[in-house]
């Protein structure tokens, strides 16, 4: 009886009252098809239950066993962001636990069509900002896209010119010395990276960024008195607008250098100016080494006639006689320019008589004294102008 129950106990160690262990199943498979990405992937989400899982994790299997992909459970709901279409209308996945061939599941689905969903940029803006140097200017530029399959941009210009390769993910961006065509409107065009097909392009007016153009203003010329033979005195003036500079150059004909001077110091008068000897005379300012900012004028030019001293018309008028060897003697003469009020006379052999006044003329020597010769001679200067004299030879009277 004893050895009865003992088997009895050993069987139903064996197979009463020990608990089963139950086997790893996986149920409620559920695969939900979310949007396209690009025109061969799109948004898949996975879901399921695992019971008695020998493992925590699980592995998904394409058609041909390839594997996509290794997962924990602890991610379910699991959605995979670019799931490759297979070309086929319906999609498959097998799930297995990690390890467990014994534990699998396969799904099917209906696969989307995503034959639609092409790369596309949109809403191309660009917004210009300030000028930044000589042609150059901020440009910000922004759009919308939509199934890049890329995460970089290029920007081109006019003659397919690319110009820079950027990140989506840094939209929207700045360009901050972006070059002007020199045309009064600008041209973009935006490609995904790689994608020659996907692009969106745009002309906008270019802000204005020339530089400030030097201007010269209409000469005012100003002839002043003479100040000697061919000189005068010159004034000028003028506006002036981005000169870039403090200086400006004079010239006259020919490109002759006469001066600089300070634009600050305007209106300036240039003293001893030399007239050309033509009716009109002519002056170029420009400013100093800016070539191209120049302005010129022509002018009706002073007669300035000699200023020196000169004497002409020297008059020599004889009269009575006094004594055998003396006679009166008038002088008379024009003169200019003299610089002084006296004046001086000579015989030959420049012999001195003695000085006068000008006003004084015409001028009576009582007894003059003749020389001997049949004519007399008589130089007359104006006192300390040694440059400045006249001579003359008159009859000698016959004073018997």
């Amino acid at each position: 009886m004893l050895r009865i129950w003992a088997g009895f106990f050993i069987l139903f160690a064996l197979f009463g009252c020990s608990e089963l262990t139950e086997p790893c199943i996986i149920e409620n498979a559920t695969a939900v098809v979310g949007e396209c990405q690009t025109d061969s992937t799109y948004i898949l989400t996975l879901d399921f239950t695992a019971r008695n899982s020998t493992n925590d994790y699980f592995d998904l299997f394409d058609r041909e066993n390839n594997s996509i992909g290794y997962f924990s459970l602890a991610e379910l709901p699991l959605t995979i962001e670019s799931f490759a279409l297979l070309g086929k209308d319906f999609d498959y996945l097998q799930i297995c636990i990690n390890d467990n061939k014994d534990c699998c599941e396969e799904i099917e689905f209906e696969a989307p069509d995503c034959s639609h969903k092409k790369c596309k940029v949109s809403e191309l803006k660009i917004t210009t900002g300030e000028c930044a140097e000589e042609n150059t200017y901020q440009l910000t530029l922004d759009f919308d896209h939509a199934n890049a399959g890329n995460d970089f941009f290029d920007v081109f210009v006019r003659e397919n010119k690319r110009i820079g390769t950027y990140k989506l993910a840094d939209l929207p961006i700045t360009i901050e010395n972006f070059e002007s065509s020199g045309n009064e409107y600008d041209f973009m065009k935006i490609c995904i990276n790689d994608n020659e097909e996907c692009c969106k392009v745009a002309e906008f007016k270019a802000p204005d960024c020339q530089p400030e153009v030097c201007e010269i203003g209409e000469l005012a010329i100003d002839p002043g008195e003479c100040t000697g033979e061919n000189t005068y005195n010159l004034t000028l003036n003028f506006d002036h607008a981005n000169a870039g500079n403090e200086h400006f150059n004079v010239y006259v004909r020919d490109n002759k250098l006469i001066g600089t001077y300070k634009l600050a110091d305007l209106p300036i008068t240039i003293e001893n100016f030399e007239t050309s000897g033509n009716e009109y005379d002519f002056i170029k300012v420009c400013i100093k080494d800016q070539k191209e900012c120049c302005k010129v004028a022509e002018f009706k030019a002073p007669k300035c006639e000699s200023q020196m001293c000169e004497i002409s018309k020297l008059n020599l008028t004889s009269g009575a006689c006094q004594t055998d060897s003396t006679y009166s003697l008038t002088i008379n003469f024009d003169y200019k320019n003299p610089g002084n009020d006296l004046f001086e006379v000579y015989t030959r052999n420049n012999s001195y008589i003695g000085y006068f006044r000008l006003d004084e003329l015409p001028l009576t020597i009582k007894d003059f004294k003749k020389s001997g010769l049949d004519y007399d001679y008589i130089k007359v200067c104006i006192n300390d102008q040694e440059n400045c004299c006249k001579e003359e030879e008159i009859l000698s009277p016959k004073c018997e």
